[in-house]
């Protein structure tokens, strides 16, 4: 659910990837990186 709330945020809004962290429940940025890399193999940015 994180990782889909994140991806609508990038998707759909102008925010900084450190805004994005908080709003999708993840603690860093580091860590919601970690996440799209594992489950979708590609980073936030990408």
């Amino acid at each position: 659910m994180r990782i889909e709330r994140a991806k609508r945020e990038l998707a759909q809004s102008k925010r900084l990837i450190s805004e994005i962290t908080g709003i999708a429940g993840f603690d860093r940025p580091m860590r919601m990186c970690e996440a799209f890399r594992r489950k979708l193999g590609v980073t936030p940015r990408e």
